[in-house]
């Protein structure tokens, strides 16, 4: 069932009761004890540069996120056994990755980091979609998204969305939302999330 080298990345409830996901594959199961591997199809995830990282319950029943050919990608499933991938939209995607996606805001919210200009510098990137296969890029907002900053996680809260990640010179940074479109960075203190490097 799980063969030699696939790690499961992440695990989500839905589908048949639980769906995870990880490299190229995807695995289901009724109870958490029995799993049973998906057939790989190579016209859904790329079998050299596909790389599954997440999965949540949300859009039409389950979206995943990962990457292919070196840009973000995400894939939908109304059951865990049949996947859509998303169409690639490089005004959308570019070159970026996506660490992170929740139920939240207008729909689902994804974070991660826009890679653009990589190895020079990076920026964080905020996505937002109403049913998972819509997806809009947050326009970048230099004031909040500082050069060297990504962001690796989000979480919903009571006040809206919480996102975590570095400012790109060794220090934690926080972000606040309360809808998913407009972004506010928590101010700065040393003393809670360190100093430059």
């Amino acid at each position: 069932v799980f063969g030699v080298g696939p790690e499961i990345k992440s695990v989500a409830v839905g589908g048949p009761g639980l769906v995870a996901v990880g490299d190229q594959d995807v695995w289901l199961s009724s109870d958490g004890y029995s799993w049973n591997r998906m057939s790989r199809d190579p016209t859904v995830v790329d079998p050299i540069t596909g790389d599954l990282r997440g999965v949540i319950a949300g859009g039409p029943g389950l979206v995943a996120f990962g990457e292919s050919a070196g840009t973000s990608a995400v894939w939908t499933s109304p059951d865990g056994n049949t996947w859509t991938r998303v169409p690639h939209d490089a005004d959308v995607f570019g070159r970026s990755a996506i660490h992170s996606m929740i139920v939240g805001g207008p729909g689902l919210v994804a974070v991660g980091v826009d890679e653009t200009d990589w190895p020079e510098t990076t920026f964080p990137v905020v996505w937002t979609s109403p049913d998972g296969y819509t997806w809009t890029r947050v326009p970048h907002d230099p004031s909040v998204f500082t050069e060297g900053s990504g962001m690796v996680d989000v979480a919903a809260g009571s006040t809206g969305l919480v996102a975590v990640g570095g400012d790109g010179r060794g220090s934690a940074a926080v972000w606040t939302s309360p809808d998913g479109f407009t972004r506010t960075r928590v101010p700065h203190d040393e003393e809670v999330f360190g100093g430059p490097y």
